[in-house]
């Protein structure tokens, strides 16, 4: 369940680190506060000197943070507020130090400290608006007024800007976000920043050839072209572009070799096309070269469900809620795994606490509907799924998972439809094939039931899931019965 824009994280995305503030920027608006507040001409040259040196840790600890070296930048920041505990960038810096080590709490202590002693500083304010976005009501009005209050002080910088369209799309604010979408294109008119994001606000405004039309656009932009590939690839097989999907992963990687990103972007698209031992392989090599970002250990979590290792889930899901508590993707990996493991309460804990963070997100409802399935509330199963597909288009699992609740129920004309949709959407999954197949074969069409089987063997000997092979063998019995007769 990837994340590319980081809109359901609630937190500042990795890619999109180049959009900080650069630290030099704060640091001349810094220097001049100082100076400007001092009296007497010795005092003035001590404190600029000791400003000076305050504000060469800052730009450090910025650096550090830039390279996602959270140690290193705790250092450097903790140095320079010695100096002077009144540096509004320097708490600012140090929060998102914090926030790479996924504590949010002391993260969000230093960006209020950061407004507090520079509150005309609007980064410390968007970064705010992305913790309180995932709250309650009243922490999201919060959320708005703060990405309002920093655009107002910042308007023609993409970085707040941006943050400001993480909200509005974690809030199903499409038109807002498109128009932020095409403000951040306006101030970067090279970069493939604005045409990913409008890419991906289309998908979900459900306009498929306006956003086909950006992500290209992003990937033959002018800068940040990597970047384009890579998050492109995924927006793409959202699509169910799977031939430009893999062909974008790819080019992703090529462009940024030692990039864990990339590695992480095609790791997740080849999870989806049923090619687990290149996503062995990519997300190994994303692991190794970002020392184990839960995140990244988040996408792996995929490969094991798929392989049935449920206990691996749990363990790589419970990193990525521990380090990111406010990302529905921890909670909702660990539902489908405890599910597996006939915990349906346990399920139903994490489900609810993935959709208390992100309520707009259609994955979290097909996982609560599994979870109402399973303890036989077809009708709230039913609702779910519907409700899923309805306000997230990318949550095609939804077609699938109806399928098999209207197998059971006896809607055998409805879950063939549904099946023969999702299949078309997603010829890798061999359960698709498998439901649709079940689905044929009640409806009498066994030369076309045989057919969706025999891809549904294809996908699970190629993945090594004698479960699923025996699954499938079994709903085959009758038909090949009955041609014997």
């Amino acid at each position: 369940m990837p994340d590319p824009l980081g809109t359901r994280k609630g937190l500042c995305p990795h890619e999109a680190c180049n959009m900080l503030p650069l630290p030099k920027t704060v640091a001349l608006i810094v220097v001049l506060t100082a100076v400007t507040s001092l009296l007497g001409c010795s005092t003035i040259l001590k404190n600029i000197a000791r400003t000076a040196s305050g504000v060469r840790l800052t730009e450090l600890c910025a650096e550090d943070v830039y390279k996602s070296k959270a140690d290193q930048a705790l250092r450097d920041c903790n140095k320079a507020l010695a100096i002077n505990p009144k540096y509004g960038p320097a708490y600012f810096y140090r929060a998102l130090a914090y926030q790479l080590k996924g504590n949010i709490a002391q993260e969000e202590l230093d960006l209020d400290r950061a407004i507090e002693h520079f509150p005309s500083f609007a980064e410390p304010y968007a970064e705010r608006c992305t913790l309180e976005m995932t709250g309650n009501v009243v922490e999201q009005l919060a959320a708005r007024n703060d990405c309002d209050k920093a655009v107002g002080l910042s308007p023609r910088d993409s970085y707040v800007i941006r943050k400001r369209f993480q909200l509005r799309m974690h809030v199903a604010d499409y038109e807002g976000a498109l128009a932020d979408a095409r403000t951040i294109l306006s101030l970067q008119p090279g970069s493939a920043f604005g045409m990913i994001d409008m890419c991906a606000v289309y998908i979900m405004m459900r306009r498929v050839s306006d956003a086909r039309l950006s992500c290209h656009q992003a990937e033959t932009a002018d800068s940040d072209r990597e970047y384009g590939y890579r998050v492109a690839a995924v927006l793409e097989a959202q699509m169910s572009d799977w031939a430009s999907a893999r062909a974008d992963a790819d080019r992703g990687v090529a462009l940024s070799p030692n990039n864990a990103w990339s590695y992480n972007q095609r790791c997740w698209v080849l999870i989806s096309m049923n090619d687990l031992e290149g996503a062995k392989r990519d997300c190994a090599k994303a692991l190794a070269l970002s020392n184990n970002e839960p995140e990244i250990r988040d996408t792996r979590a995929g490969i094991l469900m798929l392989l049935r290792n449920y206990n691996g889930v749990i363990a790589d899901e419970s990193a990525m809620a521990t380090h990111w508590p406010r990302s529905p993707y921890g909670f909702g990996g660990r539902c489908a795994a405890e599910l597996k493991m006939n915990q349906p309460q346990k399920a139903l804990r994490d489900c609810e606490r993935a959709l208390a963070l992100d309520p707009n997100g259609g994955d979290w409802y097909v996982l609560r509907g599994n979870v109402y399935q399973a303890q036989g509330k077809t009708g709230q199963a039913r609702a779910d799924y519907e409700h899923a597909f309805s306000i997230d288009p990318t949550s095609i699992e939804a077609l699938r998972e109806q399928a098999k609740l209207e197998l059971r129920a006896g809607n055998v004309h409805l879950a063939s439809t549904l099946a023969a949709t999702y299949v078309a959407k997603n010829e890798y999954d061999p359960l698709g094939h498998e439901v649709y197949g079940t689905a044929l074969a009640a409806l009498g069409k066994r030369s076309e039931a045989i057919k969706q089987f025999g891809a549904a063997l294809s996908g699970y000997r190629r993945r090594g899931d004698n479960v699923g092979i025996n699954e499938v063998q079994v709903a085959m019995a009758p038909l090949n019965r009955s041609s014997q007769q």
